[in-house]
């Protein structure tokens, strides 16, 4: 049986990894849903992708083409439907973030309700690739607008199930050349999916077989441990340096760590996030983290754009720029300096950064 896949958004991630590592590595159709984008560089990689049915992933010095099935606008729901309800297993993934959820519940409730009208028994297996919100929080917002539109007993049936993940890979925005959408993607590639909530599921060996052939996927039954050490260190650590590639006027990361200041401070912000890392996830394997830590800065080498990795700092998002850097580096830091007295905190470059920050928005050198 062929397995459908339906993912929302044709972003950096989205494209640099789910869809890549569906199209390529199953045996999946793809679709591509997406909103018809206000501005024109948008409108005008939906037009290329939608035309040509393939982008190419740049990673390691290749080129490789990725072919999906189409591009559908979220406003030709009839479309959507119509693929939602097929008879057989449907995976619906999303990478648009907390606002493109809230934005999307309607339509992700009017395909779960297609389908219960439909009488569906094939699975959908609906996972979140966010770092913001995960599957099982946009469960219960799907949940409570299908209830206030269709009644309060509504209940989504047990064919139709949440799975949390953590996604990891350092990708560029796409791109257009020569009439074709690129995506500038790193070498690594992580995709960590919690099983917990399909156990008793329907045909749950054909779904995690299928989950299995994508190479960056791996399945685990406890996935907290892997949010907080992706979030509180990769995330952390390339936010923290993107804003001071920023402050030093680096258009990319590399390029800003491969300088004598910029590996410096890399070197002491790594030293700084252990020390918080570890107190507040006190059952850590020093040395295994250690080794993560590493490979983590390593990662740094690749030229992520200084843009991409700042999404939110810019004119009119700094609100949403800011609870995204608390849940990232506030939370865990403000836990470690609750903890010690003044002498012992001993940190300098997590708090220095957001000094900077505040100049840089009273200056208003945001990104464009």
């Amino acid at each position: 049986m062929k397995p459908l896949l339906m993912h929302m958004g044709s972003g950096a991630l989205g494209l640099g990894l789910v869809v890549s590592e569906f199209a390529r590595h199953t045996q999946a159709d793809v679709y591509i849903l997406n909103r018809e984008s206000g501005d024109e560089e948008s409108r005008r990689r939906n037009t290329i992708l939608k035309a040509n049915k393939y982008f190419y992933l740049r990673s390691v010095g290749f080129d490789t083409p990725v072919r999906f099935n189409d591009l559908i606008y979220f406003d030709d729901i009839d479309a959507i439907k119509k693929l939602a309800v097929q008879k057989r297993p449907v995976f619906f993934t999303t990478s648009i973030k907390e606002y493109g959820i809230e934005a999307s519940l309607k339509l992700i409730a009017d395909i779960i309700y297609a389908r219960h009208n439909a009488n569906t028994r094939h699975p959908l297996v609906f996972i979140a690739c966010e770092n913001a919100i995960n599957s099982l929080q946009v469960k219960n917002r799907v949940l409570k607008n299908l209830q206030i539109r269709f009644g309060s007993e509504f209940a989504i049936t047990d064919n139709i199930i949440f799975l949390n993940c953590v996604v990891d890979r350092l990708c560029n925005s796409p791109v257009i050349t020569h009439d074709n959408v690129i995506v500038d993607a790193e070498g690594y590639g992580s995709w960590i999916i919690d099983r917990t909530t399909m156990r008793h599921m329907v045909q749950q060996d054909f779904i995690l077989d299928t989950l299995s052939k994508c190479e960056s996927v791996e399945i685990v039954d406890e996935i907290a441990f892997f949010v907080n050490r992706k979030k509180w260190i990769v995330n952390a650590l390339h936010q923290m340096i993107a804003l001071y590639a920023h402050v030093y006027k680096h258009q990319t990361v590399d390029r800003f760590v491969n300088t004598e200041i910029g590996s410096f401070i890399l070197y002491k912000i790594s030293q700084e996030i252990m020390k918080v890392y570890f107190f507040n996830q006190h059952n850590a394997n020093v040395s295994e983290t250690m080794a993560y830590l590493s490979e983590v800065r390593e990662r740094l080498r690749f030229p992520s754009l200084v843009s991409t990795a700042l999404t939110r700092f810019k004119k009119g998002k700094i609100e949403d720029f800011l609870a995204d850097f608390y849940r990232k580096v506030g939370s865990p830091v403000i836990n470690y300096m609750d903890e010690f007295e003044e002498e012992e905190k001993n940190l300098y470059f997590i708090p220095f950064i957001l000094y900077q920050v505040t100049k840089l928005i009273s200056e208003k050198d945001f990104l464009d």
